[in-house]
């Protein structure tokens, strides 16, 4: 991950000016406005299936792949210094486009809370 894009992002993740777009399945931010004046990076694993049909082995591969991402990520020093000062908030949504609606949390430890409304099938 380098270039004037990628530097950007990085920019913008620093200063909480911006929601980035990070690939095909991530969006990340930092909490400083609105209900969650954190300062955490929000990093959001995005849900291939709709909440309807969502089934534990998608959610799982969509989980598992987000998180490769995370570890690419934090691979940049630079993000990994962003962390470690403002910490790191995780988890699996659906995108609706107009809004996000959190599917489960994800721990330091990479476990998996589901919101009970957002339980996957089996």
């Amino acid at each position: 991950m380098n270039g004037k894009r990628w530097d950007l992002a990085v920019e913008l993740l620093e200063s909480g000016e911006s929601v980035v777009a990070l690939g095909d399945c991530l969006i990340a931010y930092r909490e400083v406005a609105g209900p969650r004046m954190t300062g955490n990076i929000r990093v959001e694993i995005l849900s291939t299936a709709a909440s309807e049909s969502l089934t534990l082995v998608g959610a799982t591969e969509d989980i598992v792949r987000g998180l490769a991402q995370v570890d690419l990520l934090l691979s940049d020093d630079r993000v990994a210094d962003i962390v470690r000062q403002h910490g790191l908030k995780l988890d699996h949504v659906k995108d609706y486009d107009i809004g996000r609606k959190r599917l489960a949390s994800i721990a330091e430890d990479w476990s998996v809370t589901w919101e009970a409304q957002a339980r996957p099938r089996a």
